[in-house]
């Protein structure tokens, strides 16, 4: 008793003429030109194998999530000369730096945006040492966003008296965007990073 097992059949375009051909498998050969498609359906098997790949380690690297600020993500991007990327791993509550827990050398891939969240994708290509600088820089950094807006809020009233409601108001909205900037952009430094590469 013999079986026989269907070939898959997938959409290549021909190496040659670049012709659209539907239903391709090892044996077929291009609709316009008849040139052979099995090296073409083969390099499409080897796309996918590729992509199966990159997704499988992209599920088992380490978790780096935070559900409404708060969890565990990364901050404090730098540059390699290898043109990887180092950052640490840090605990954050309302998106404010708390505990560092590591740091890793990574290679940005890709950021999504969806329903006022940023979804980072990246390789975890290894672990290196925390550098205690690089630690006190965060924290310096949270001091330095939050500092104008703490001090307004335990002074409110002298600054209200001194610079009168609607500037008041206005340094109270200052110091509370110039705290976003401090914590959203230059603690989390990672735009450079994800910014897809011009070719």
């Amino acid at each position: 008793m013999s079986t026989t097992t269907e070939a898959k059949r997938v959409t290549v375009n021909c190496p040659a003429c670049r012709t659209v051909n539907p239903d391709a498998d090892v044996n077929s050969k291009c609709s316009d030109c008849g040139e052979p498609l099995g090296v073409a359906v083969f390099q499409h098997s080897l796309d996918e194998i590729k992509k199966l790949t990159e997704r499988m380690k992209e599920a088992t690297a380490p978790s780096f999530n935070t559900f409404n600020g708060f969890g565990t993500t990364l901050l404090d991007y730098r540059e390699r000369a290898d043109g990887a990327w180092e950052a640490s791993r840090w605990v954050v509550a309302a998106m404010f730096p708390l505990v560092p827990l590591g740091s890793y050398i990574i290679r940005p891939k890709r950021q999504e945006n969806a329903y006022g969240r940023t979804q980072s994708y990246f390789e975890v290509l290894g672990r290196v040492p925390l550098a205690p600088a690089r630690v006190l820089r965060v924290y310096a950094l949270l001091l330095l966003g939050l500092a104008p807006l703490v001090l307004g809020f335990m002074n409110s009233s002298w600054v209200n008296r001194t610079l009168g409601g609607p500037l008041a108001a206005l340094a109270m909205f200052a110091s509370i965007a110039w705290g976003a900037y401090v914590i959203f952009f230059r603690i989390k430094n990672d735009s450079k990073a994800y910014k897809p590469k011009s070719s």
